[in-house]
């Protein structure tokens, strides 16, 4: 009686066993959109599955290893109550090989196969070179051959026998570089496959359903291993034209799984970043060790002198960085194509971030690697100006200046600036800044002529009293040899001094404006064509003669 039990229980226990197994479902996601962040992306994923009426389990599988599990969300339709949500690992399941990886598993087996043929050519060739040889030798024992006939066969086998080795030699070397390339598939193929069989994520849900249903699901998660960047291209066809601003995303991911034919939104938000507020700390001071250090036995040497100030976004350092480096050309094309594609982008803005909605679908994969999006593109009114500091560059520069250029939510990135269909070098948009305009240098400009030289009959160095007094004469000769007139700005400099024993003073500045903070002058004017302009600075300075400036000119 007590075995019939036992029996009974055990079958009950099993057919219950079944039961569950029965309305166990596993299915995949496919990512439907993602909302890409500086770092990290947020991935929205949707699946179907067929629910039956009571609980069921639905295991949803090939979900990225390294996602932020406390961000994960899961909803379904109405009808179906989600009882608990669990993430785990996966580290049996295989994931199915790409097209690429089967492409290079198709080539390593034909060159596989082709180096057989070659080690059986190879047999086949040292099989001759022995019979010749065993032939030679039958011939030289037959002392009935004449020595015409064995001059004859020895003849025969020296030929056979250098073109059977030249033949090995060629088979050798087809071997070799056939052997390289399998070994550049095979190591290609194993870092691969050990990407493929990392493990993955996957997502159980218990759930429970009043009628049998083909329910829909969507299920949404953080991943960190996802981002941008951003980057521009400013254009501009000539110095009557406005600019064209293209504003692009370098976006890349690295999840383990590729974005295929999703909907992206770039964020110019940063979820990674704490948005706790600083709390400030009592700032507490204490005595700590007092430590002599001995003077050195020799005089340093003077401060090296320091450049001149360039209050104009650094665009002659970058410009001259990059001169002559007109290597792209302007695709009008191109710039056709990336104006379609900004009018499918909506912007929005909130109160700390905007977004850039694409309604277009895009292909990402998973390789880390960068991937140009194009958002949006303006048409901005610029005004041009030329600018030199012959002290340190004796070209003038063109710059495109850009006023309300906080309206566009950019954010600080390279740019790629093109002029008259050239490539000329690459800018950087510094939007932390608070000047109200942006300054991008389009060039060199060789038509406006700049000369800086000192004047050595206003130059010159006296004695007075127990001081010397030394005095500087500049002339900066301009030419503006364009057809058009131009507005130009040209910035110089006299020394500065915290020495008490050293006097500067500033003689002539030709009516130059002066930042006396800095010791910098600045003259704006218009050129007009074919017009000759000379500014001069003249300054003086005066210190005791027992000593020496440096670093004076």
């Amino acid at each position: 009686m007590t075995k019939k039990i036992f029996i009974l229980i055990s079958l009950i226990s099993l057919s219950a066993k079944f039961s569950f197994a029965d309305k166990e479902i596993t299915t995949k996601a496919s990512i439907k959109s993602v909302v890409i962040y500086l770092q990290g992306a947020e991935v929205t994923n949707v699946f179907k599955a067929q629910i039956p009426s009571g609980q069921s389990t639905i295991i949803v599988q090939g979900l990225p290893a390294n996602l932020n599990q406390s961000t994960l969300q899961v909803g379904a339709e109405k009808g179906v109550t989600i009882q608990s949500t669990e993430y785990r690992m996966n580290y049996l399941r295989q994931n199915e090989k790409s097209d690429r990886l089967k492409m290079m598993g198709d080539t390593l087996a034909m060159l596989n196969l082709i180096n057989q043929k070659f080690e059986n050519q190879r047999v086949v060739l040292d099989d001759q070179i022995a019979t010749l040889a065993a032939n030679k030798v039958v011939g030289g024992a037959n002392t009935g051959m004449s020595v015409a006939e064995l001059q004859k066969l020895m003849d025969y086998t020296f030929t056979k026998t250098t073109q059977i080795k030249n033949d090995i030699i060629d088979l050798e070397g087809k071997t070799l570089k056939n052997q390289e390339k399998i070994n550049r598939i095979s190591n290609q193929m194993n870092e691969e496959n050990a990407k493929l069989n990392q493990p993955s994520g996957e997502v159980v849900l218990q759930l429970v359903s009043n009628n049998s249903t083909n329910a829909d699901f969507n299920l949404t998660y953080m991943t960190p291993n996802a981002g941008w960047t951003p980057i521009y291209d400013l254009r501009c066809e000539n110095i009557q034209s406005k600019i064209k601003l293209f504003y692009k995303a370098q976006v890349y991911q690295n999840t383990g799984m590729a974005w295929n034919d999703v909907k992206i939104t770039i964020s110019t938000g940063n979820p990674n970043e704490s948005g706790t507020s600083p709390v400030m700390q009592p700032w507490y001071l204490q005595f700590g060790q007092v430590y002599t250090q001995q003077r050195a036995k020799y005089k340093s040497a003077a401060p090296a002198q320091a450049p001149v100030t360039n209050s104009l976004n650094n665009t002659l350092q970058i410009a001259g960085a990059r001169s002559g480096a007109a290597t792209y050309q302007w695709d009008a094309a191109a710039d056709v194509a990336q104006g379609s594609l900004a009018q499918y982008t909506t912007v929005t803005e909130s109160q700390l971030n905007a977004t850039f909605d694409i309604d277009l679908k895009y292909d990402i994969p998973c390789d880390g690697k960068v991937h140009l999006v194009s958002m949006v593109d303006y048409e901005l009114p610029a005004t041009y100006q030329y600018y030199a500091a012959p002290k340190l560059d004796k070209d003038a520069f063109l710059l495109a200046r850009i006023t309300d250029w906080e309206k566009l939510n950019l954010l600080p990135a390279n740019t790629n600036i093109f002029f008259e269909g050239t490539y000329v070098g690459q800018s950087y948009v510094d939007t932390r800044n608070t000047r109200d305009t942006l300054s991008f240098s389009l060039g060199r400009d060789k038509k406006v002529i700049i000369k800086r030289q000192k004047i050595k009959d206003y130059s010159s160095t006296k004695l007075i009293g127990t001081n010397r007094k030394e005095e500087f004469t500049y002339d900066i000769t301009l030419r503006n040899t364009k057809k058009d007139a131009i507005q130009l700005i040209i910035l110089d400099q006299y020394p500065l001094t915290t020495d008490k024993d050293i006097e500067i003073e500033l003689l002539e500045k030709s009516n130059a404006s002066v930042d006396a903070e800095k010791a910098q002058l600045t003259w704006r004017f218009e050129m007009k064509p074919q017009e000759n302009k000379t500014l001069r600075l003249h300054y003086s300075v005066k210190y005791p003669k027992d000593k020496v400036i440096n670093n004076l000119n």
